[in-house]
């Protein structure tokens, strides 16, 4: 089975395909110590990887002048 299980929406499990929600399971996807997940809908293990990414908004401060 070859299938592409890059997600910006949680961890897709490369046996079944199914997609794991990080507000599913305790929002334990969003850990960067999280390296291991066990499949809930087939029971297969796999590894994971998390990628942070941060951004950035500013805005001026409104002055009393």
């Amino acid at each position: 089975m070859s299938f592409d299980t890059y997600s910006t929406r949680g961890a897709i499990c490369p046996h079944c395909e199914h997609m794991h929600k990080p507000e599913d399971d305790n929002y334990s996807l969003y850990s960067e110590d999280t390296d291991e997940w066990i499949c809930e809908s087939c029971g297969e293990e796999f590894r994971v990887a998390v990628f942070v990414s941060h951004s950035w908004t500013t805005d001026p401060l409104e002055s009393d002048k």
